[in-house]
Order: C-alpha cells, then sequence, then structure tokens
C-alpha cells in the first residue's frame, strides 16, 4: 500500500505584504521511501487581479537513488485565479500544466485532481525521459503569474492543501518508477 509523505513546513514572514513558506519532504512517508525535497514558495499580489508565486524547489533524494522530480502542481484556491502562466523557470525544460478553466484538470493519481502546475514533460507522469527535471542536488526556480478575483486574499498557505510533488526514479536503480510526494 503506497503512503502519503507528510511535509513539514514552517513559516517566515518576509515582509508584511509578502510571506515565504519552506516546505520539507518526508523519505520515510512517501510511496516509495526514495525521494526527497526542499521547497520555497513565496506568494506576492498586485492588486486583487494581479499576483505571483515563486516555488523553489531542490531535489534532495540521496545521490545512490537518483531520481528527478519532473512534475508538481497545486490546487487553485476558492477558484480565484482565472488565468495562469508559467512566466519563467530556471529549467527551461518545464512547462504550465493545467487547462484553461484551471479546476481540477491535472489526474495526478494516486491522489485527488488538481489545477496548476509545472512538468518537464508537459504533463503529471508525462512517459518521457526523466532527465529534463530536477536532478539530485539541483536547485530551479519557478514564477507562475496569476489574473484573477481576491487575489489579495491568499498567501502561501492557501496553496498547500494539496500541493504535490513528482519524483521519477530512473530505472536500472534499485525501484524504478514514480515517486509521489504530498503535502497533508
Amino acid at each position: 500500500m503506497k503512503k502519503t509523505i507528510c511535509v513539514i513546513f514552517f513559516l517566515l514572514l518576509t515582509s508584511t505584504s509578502a510571506w515565504s513558506l519552506t516546505i520539507y519532504g518526508d523519505t520515510a512517508n512517501s510511496t516509495e521511501n526514495l525521494g526527497n525535497f526542499i521547497g520555497e514558495l513565496t506568494y506576492t499580489y498586485n492588486n486583487n487581479a494581479d499576483a505571483q508565486l515563486l516555488v523553489e524547489l531542490t531535489n534532495t533524494s540521496p545521490a545512490s537513488n537518483g531520481g528527478f522530480i519532473t512534475a508538481f502542481a497545486f490546487t487553485n484556491p476558492e477558484n480565484f485565479i482565472i488565468t495562469a502562466s508559467l512566466s519563467s523557470s530556471s529549467d527551461p525544460d518545464f512547462g504550465l500544466i493545467g487547462d484553461d478553466s484551471f479546476n481540477n484538470t491535472i489526474a495526478v493519481n494516486p491522489f485527488d485532481p488538481l489545477d496548476i502546475g509545472g512538468a518537464s514533460t508537459n504533463s503529471w507522469l508525462g512517459g518521457g525521459n526523466p532527465n529534463g527535471g530536477i536532478a539530485v542536488g539541483d536547485t530551479e526556480t519557478f514564477t507562475f503569474i496569476f489574473s484573477g478575483n481576491n487575489l489579495s486574499s491568499l498567501d502561501e498557505i492557501d496553496f498547500l492543501p494539496a500541493l504535490q510533488f513528482v519524483l521519477h526514479i530512473l530505472p536500472g536503480y534499485l525501484l524504478s518508477g514514480s515517486i509521489k510526494l504530498k503535502y497533508c
């Protein structure tokens, strides 16, 4: 039976208008007990209609296991986000995932569907070569730009009830397949 990973998080106040949220993986409770990560989320808004989410992810999986973070997805809080774009990424292989409604359109099995995310293969499980993902020891940064309603009422925690990541383990290691990591 697959287990869900719980992410431990800490809030760090960085200014009166922006928060930074650090999230940690828990290998012992991941679906395959192999992968791990650390990340940081920073949400800022310009007004009720325009905002951005900065996602920084580091693959802290054991080098002996290998593996790449190939996709991550999160919820559209209160369905306030009407449009989203992945405006910049330090990894050019990553693109935006989630269709135009941004409402339960990313099938992140074995978890519930999510709304918005990024992937190196343009889909949650893509089936492509995982080498375009975030390698062990590497850190990548992603900036999402949102337009919508009531965006000034959101903060980083609103994206977490279902924030999930997938680490794809390369064939040839002890186990191959995907490791699903979920905030709970």
